[in-house]
């Protein structure tokens, strides 16, 4: 299941692979976009996940002490302050070394996309600024082809009502890199331990929880034609092409175990709020699905 990792998964494809053939791959991600126009998608980035964990006393002590006694939550923020420079960047040493480069059916495609820094505010609610100035197309090679490098949650002290004047004694994080093709999770995860070793913090410890490799279909495969011809005529609009979704999923282990090109075509919406309370699709979504799945597979029996 997605929300445990699937960490089995790569080892099941390896043992039945030779049982496993697929001329094509559907993946159920995706959907329509704030246009309500269909996106079609061929890839997703990979992703290495990590807690990071200080401890600085071996209990939480009294925060009279904080003028001489270090904090497990002051050390956690400074150690992860570290991993970006004042521009926005990456500071890991070598974590764009890999990046593999987009060809120019890719960078094409992107750029036709819709997406702009209005439309990315308007459709999530923003209410803080871009993390970049950019705009066009370089804003969107930058959401589709950059690696990035996030902080999922923190946690340490006293969050309870009311007051606790406490000096936390551990911190913890999580964490993920967003890994483009190319890249590998392990490799990764250890610039980043390097990173922390070199600014000092060797005392902080890096555990990883998931890694997986990115993976990009070729949008100009026979399969991948028909996935999007058979959209267009269905819906009387083209849709939106898209090499790589800036999300993550198995795609990589699937495509080593079929060898068989992968697009993405699923029933979600603009709003259908991915990973929060209310996800959500809509039935006519849902039925015009179905409907445009009957034809495709209706295809291959011509």
């Amino acid at each position: 299941s997605e929300e445990s990792s699937s960490q089995h998964l790569d080892e099941y494809l390896s043992k039945y692979q030779d049982q496993l053939f697929a001329d094509l791959v559907i993946w159920e991600s995706g959907g329509k976009n704030v246009h309500d126009v269909v996106e079609i998608f061929g890839g997703n980035k990979g992703i290495v996940t990590f807690n990071v964990d200080v401890k600085t006393a071996k209990t939480d002590l009294h925060s009279s002490l904080a003028g001489v006694v270090d904090s497990a939550a002051w050390r956690l923020t400074q150690a992860l302050a570290t991993l970006f420079d004042r521009e926005g960047h990456i500071a890991v040493p070598g974590f764009y070394d890999d990046v593999a480069i987009p060809n120019q059916r890719e960078k094409e495609l992107v750029r036709n996309l819709p997406t702009t820094r209005n439309t990315l505010i308007q459709q999530h609610g923003l209410t803080s600024p871009l993390l970049s100035d950019k705009t066009g197309d370089d804003l969107k090679e930058t959401l589709y082809f950059q690696p990035t490098l996030n902080i999922e949650g923190i946690q340490s002290g006293y969050l309870g009502d009311g007051v606790k004047t406490v000096l936390p004694a551990v911190a913890s994080a999580k964490l993920e890199a967003r890994l483009v093709p190319n890249m590998d999770p392990d490799k990764t995860l250890q610039q980043i331990k390097q990173h922390f070793q070199n600014e000092g913090f060797s005392d902080i410890v890096v555990t990883k929880t998931l890694g997986q490799p990115g993976y990009r279909s070729d949008m100009s495969d026979p399969e991948i034609l028909r996935v999007i011809d058979i959209t267009e005529k269905y819906y009387h609009q083209h849709p939106v092409i898209m090499p790589t979704s800036p999300g993550t999923g198995p795609m990589y282990y699937i495509h080593e175990a079929l060898n068989a090109p992968i697009a993405s075509l699923g029933v979600g919406y603009a709003h259908t709020l991915d990973h929060a309370p209310n996800e959500n699709i809509r039935l006519t979504d849902y039925n015009q699905h179905i409907a445009v799945i009957k034809e495709l597979i209706r295809s291959y029996e011509k």
